[in-house]
């Protein structure tokens, strides 16, 4: 009877492995007699054998697979947390931003008859190819396997970071399974304190190899360092460049929508949250704005799939719809193709199209499709055919067929042709269409491999290539090895030597341009190129993590570079570690935070110190460098001061904190009282381009600007209808890139309210921020600003204008800026009596900026400073690459306006203001004076009595120069 009920289960088994038994060292996946879940999810098998969570996502619940079969020796059972399009950011897990938190996992060996008694098999250990950790070790694949329930002890493969496929292999305490047959069951537990944090997509597989160490999944190889590097100090760039309202301004100003939907998909792309303050302004900007162009909706549909569960669906939707109609740019004539589209404006452009459209329309579409929207299986029908049909016989595209072939457009080509085929793969009966566009891939491929480079856009014909869309050709070619998900591209590792040429080509200052400039959209192609940020399964998170182990005798301390900052030590430093080991007690870790003290922690009485992390956990108040430093103490002799080891300091940029300026541009796009159109505006002149109306568009983008013989400019802008307002909100004008200072700024002006009696304010010399301008509120018509006098431009330009005038219902309380009415010098320019500067050229020790630094053996002189190569008089010398310049000043009285420092700079500087950095600068300021607004609570930091302005600037070349002036504007 036995051996009966054996040979049935046998057969069983057989039925439901989907492999043969694994040979030496092969794993084999399962497919299981039952899959279930609780809480009302359930398990779907995919074609690719794993299994998809569908239905609710309860707050806890329980996976379980049961399995038969007929393997001898099973050693190991591997888990693969796949990414899915239908999981939040792709996954791995269901929570809403990815993650997953497996809290245990148990496997139980079942009886083939009932006289037997189930076999729980416990597990010898755990190992994961990538672990979360908020810098102590919380999130270790080990807690999976500990047999207990602990609600705060799990695995996580940080989700809300890497949204990409997990491994995980768990080796049993004893192998198990028998070749006449096993039934066993395999349960998933998802009971931590985080809720509905259950895994989204799981294959399971099991091997008989002995030495399963071979077999453990290796940890994630670190990224390499260059790339950390140059992506961080892009991002750095692209955030200086968004305009006050979240946008950003791109190479033309009719695409601004797209550049500012580029820009966010981009550093989502790069690992920022939807969430992080700057990428919430732009988003909030998207909102706003109607899509009218191809570009636009294709950018902007892929930065809301880029958040995933967040991405607002409606919008989405209509974005799609706009897509779908605009197909064919509204005449049949061009086939399934877009234009810009010019035909729903300008008749006589209707039967316009390009490639270049086409590829933004299809890339908009798929991240459709990925974001749940349903595209009609015909739509990519005829995109295919009509594609395929411009390609030339050599396998290369180009913008129109009048056009010659570049690299850039041939991958645009691909790229069309890559996405059809992957939509039309997932649809039964288009296996013969799917054959012919893999067809085209080939042949396309065998162009680019015959016209290889990526030194630059290959136009055959052409001395040096289409050498203005280089960056747009490496997003191209990125795009394609990414969506095919290979390795190989045109016969080569197209990463490898792609990147290294994006790495040689960065600037100084962070950014990435051509001869033509276009410096924001070319740094977003190199951004996105260097994350590969087109993988479906997204993309790893910054490497914001930092530490200095360079002193092994002193600690060491790592942050993760976020707020709120989580810190830790890393190691005690060699002294510190010899009187643990002979018996010494540490008593506490002081932590300071940019010169002050915010915590200590002190140890648990039976902890060992030599693996204690200490941990930090400090919400922070304010963008920019944060410098960190741990003190340890030991209880040292009785009677005697405690002994204490200072760690190397920490310099940590964070740019994750939401300022004042951030809720105030996202509350400003909702609170809004005109759109656009319902403003109308004249001006006393306009200089070139920079239309009246540019000030009241909706948008940072554009401006206006007065002509340079305008002795006594002025704006006035109309309503439509009257509207109850109290304020208004002005933004100085600056050239495209943010050249501050090459045009004048408005300084004092005159503000008239339906024609009524004018007032005065004074404006801060800034471009980057907006500045409300309060009146009594009541019914507002119309808007009259006279400028009176201005901050003089770098070339002694008299030009000067605004880039946006909004009109606001209500005054927040932390809006950023209030016009003042005056304003006084507090440290003078360098002709001011008195006014002298300690300066060094050689680098200056650690807290050179701090109040308490001994600055008395560096010479003191005046500034300006400068070298011999500038005309401009100076009185401070300025020789060699670097320079830091620090002042005490006094002041008698609290800080009762607001403090701007004006700085004329050579190639980048930084500002900080009692030890607090307040300002960093890219590039030159163009012979110019750049505002530095200092923030509320810096400000608060200046009291009576001495303070302490510092400031560091680079030369890289050329005439060096440097002053700097600190104001207060009083309301």
């Amino acid at each position: 009877m036995l051996a009966a009920l054996a040979l049935v289960f046998s057969c069983l088994g057989a039925l439901v492995a989907t492999t043969d038994p694994p040979s030496d060292g092969d794993w084999t996946t399962l497919t299981a007699e039952t899959a279930t879940a609780e809480g009302g999810a359930t398990l779907r098998r995919l074609d690719d054998g794993s299994y998809l969570a569908e239905g609710e996502n309860p707050d806890v619940t329980t996976y379980e697979f049961l399995f038969a079969t007929q393997v001898k020796g099973i050693t190991a059972i591997r888990v693969e947390a796949l990414a899915h399009p239908s999981l939040p950011y792709g996954g791995p897990g269901r929570a809403e931003q990815g993650n997953f938190a497996l809290s245990e996992v148990d496997l139980t060996v079942l009886p083939i008859t009932s006289l037997g008694s189930d076999k729980v098999i416990g597990f010898r250990r755990a190992v994961a190819d990538f672990s979360q950790s908020d810098g102590a070790t919380f999130y270790l694949p080990r807690f999976a396997v500990d047999g207990k329930m602990n609600p705060n002890e799990f695995y996580a493969p940080a989700g809300h970071l890497r949204h990409e496929a997990r491994e995980l292999v768990f080796e049993p305490k004893e192998p198990f399974g028998t070749t006449d047959g096993t039934r066993w069951k395999l349960r998933f537990h998802f009971r931590s304190s985080f809720p509905r944090h259950s895994a989204g997509c799981l294959r399971i597989s099991i091997t008989t190899r002995p030495e399963t160490e071979r077999l453990m999944p290796l940890p994630a190889a670190p990224e390499d360092s260059r790339i950390s590097k140059a992506t961080e100090r892009g991002i750095d760039w692209l955030l200086l460049k968004q305009e006050p309202d979240g946008s950003w301004l791109g190479p033309d100003g009719s695409i601004y929508y797209g550049m500012t939907a580029l820009g966010a998909y981009t550093l989502m792309q790069c690992g920022l949250r939807f969430d992080h303050p700057s990428v919430k302004a732009a988003l909030a900007y998207l909102e706003r704005v109607p899509v009218v162009r191809t570009y636009d909706a294709g950018c902007v549909l892929m930065a809301y799939k880029a958040m995933g569960e967040n991405r607002p669906k409606e919008r989405v939707k209509a974005i799609t719809r706009f897509l779908l109609d605009t197909l064919g740019n509204g005449a049949n004539q061009i086939g399934a193709r877009w234009g810009y589209p010019f035909g729903h404006m300008n008749p006589a452009e209707r039967l316009h199209w390009d490639l270049s459209n086409t590829q933004y329309a299809v890339l908009g579409l798929r991240a459709a499709a990925q974001s749940g929207e349903k595209i009609p299986t015909n739509v990519w029908e005829r995109i295919a055919a009509d594609t395929m049909e411009l390609q030339g016989d050599y396998g290369e595209f180009g913008y129109r067929p009048d056009k010659k072939p570049t690299a850039s457009m041939t991958l645009a080509g691909m790229t069309i042709v890559l996405i059809c085929a992957e939509q039309l793969a997932q649809v039964k009966g288009k296996e013969a269409t799917v054959r012919r566009l893999q067809g085209a891939l080939a042949r396309g491929e065998g162009w680019l491999e015959r016209n290889w480079s990526v030194e630059a856009n290959v136009a055959p014909g052409s001395d040096g290539g289409d050498r203005r869309w280089y960056y747009y050709y490496l997003y191209g070619l990125e795009r394609y090895g990414s969506i095919s998900n290979k390795k190989v591209v045109g016969g080569h590792d197209w990463y490898a030597e792609a990147s290294d040429a994006v790495l040689r080509r960065q600037g100084d200052d962070g950014s990435w341009a051509t001869e033509y400039g276009e410096g924001d959209a070319n740094t977003c192609f190199a951004l996105i190129m260097l994350k590969r940020g087109s993988r479906t399964t997204g993309v790893e998170p910054r490497s914001r993590t930092s530490s200095d182990a360079s002193d092994a005798d002193k600690p060491t301390i790592a942050s993760n570079g976020e707020n709120p900052m989580l810190a830790w030590v890393r190691g005690l430093g060699a002294e510190a570690e010899e009187r643990v080991a002979a018996g010494e007690c540490v008593k506490s870790v002081q932590w300071k935070l940019n010169g002050q003290v915010v915590a200590t922690v002190v140890p648990p009485p039976d902890a060992d110190v030599r693996f204690e992390r200490f941990l930090l956990h400090q919400p922070l108040r304010r963008n920019g460098v944060q410098e960190l430093e741990a003190t340890v103490q030991f209880v040292g002799v009785e009677g005697e001061a405690p002994i204490e080891f200072v760690s190397q300091p920490l310099i940590v940029r964070v740019d994750n904190v939401e300022e004042p300026r951030h809720r105030e541009t996202v509350r400003d796009h909702a609170a809004a009282l005109t759109e656009f159109g319902d403003w109308d505006a004249v001006a006393s002149s306009v200089d070139g381009g920079h239309a009246a109306t540019h000030a009241v568009d909706g948008r940072n983008g554009t401006s206006w600007v007065c002509s340079d013989v305008d002795r006594e400019p002025w704006i006035k802008v109309s309503l439509r209808r009257a509207v109850a307002a109290c304020a208004i909100k002005v933004v100085a004008a600056q050239p495209y890139l943010g050249a501050d200072g090459q045009y004048g700024r408005p300084q004092d002006i005159e503000v008239q309210v339906n024609g009524g009696k004018p007032f005065k304010v004074r404006l801060l010399d800034t471009t980057r921020a907006k500045q409300r301008i309060e009146f009594p509120k009541g019914g507002v018509k119309s808007i009259r600003i006279a400028i009176k006098s201005t901050y003089p431009g770098s070339d002694g330009s008299r030009r000067c204008g605004f880039k946006e005038i909004e009109l606001l219902p209500v005054i927040a309380a932390d809006d950023e800026i209030r016009a003042a009415s005056t304003s006084r010098l507090i440290v003078g320019p360098g002709s001011a009596a008195g006014d002298e500067w300690r300066y060094t050229s050689t680098k200056p020790g650690a807290g050179w900026e701090q109040p308490i630094f001994d600055d008395s053996a560096w010479p003191k002189a005046k500034g300006p400073f400068g070298d011999a190569n500038n005309a401009k008089p100076h009185a401070g010398p300025f020789e060699g690459g670097g320079l830091w310049i620090r002042k005490t000043f006094v002041t008698e009285k609290e800080v009762a306006g607001r403090l701007l420092v004006q700085i004329c700079h050579d190639d980048g500087a930084e500002v900080f203001l009692n030890g607090i950095q307040v300002g960093t600068l890219p590039s030159y300021s163009a012979g110019a004076y750049r505002g530095v607004i200092v923030p509320q609570d810096v400000a608060a930091l200046v009291k009576p009595g001495p303070n302490t302005l510092a400031v560091h600037c680079n030369n890289i070349g050329g005439a060096a120069w440097l002053d700097v002036l600190l104001l207060e504007y009083l309301p």
